[in-house]
């Protein structure tokens, strides 16, 4: 949550730095400042953005070893929510649900 408020506050502070920092230069300085401010809140906002769903397969690691122990009798919300998430996001054919919940147990 901190990550994404420093993000927006940064986006937000960006637009109005570059405009103060361009005031009396040429169009060729001007350019070149846009240039690279844009790419970085780009990049930034990219990273942030495609960080998420390991952060929600790391919050699952409890509930996948709880689903390996019970030999797949105990199916938790952050389990389930990373099984859906993962069948939502890579093309089939798909692990079974404890081939995935080892893959979250010795990844995160």
């Amino acid at each position: 949550m901190a990550a994404k408020f420093l993000l927006l506050a940064l986006a937000r502070s960006t637009p109005p730095l570059l405009a103060h920092a361009a005031e009396g230069r040429s169009p060729l300085e001007r350019a070149t400042m846009v240039t690279t401010g844009v790419p970085c809140l780009l990049t930034a906002g990219t990273t942030w953005r495609t960080s998420k769903p390991f952060e929600r397969l790391a919050a699952a690691k409890r509930d996948a070893l709880a689903f390996i122990g019970s030999d797949g009798d105990i199916r938790s919300a952050q389990f389930e929510l990373a099984v859906r998430t993962d069948h939502a996001s890579y093309p089939a054919p798909h692990m079974n649900d404890m081939q995935l919940a080892q893959a979250i147990a010795v990844t995160y």
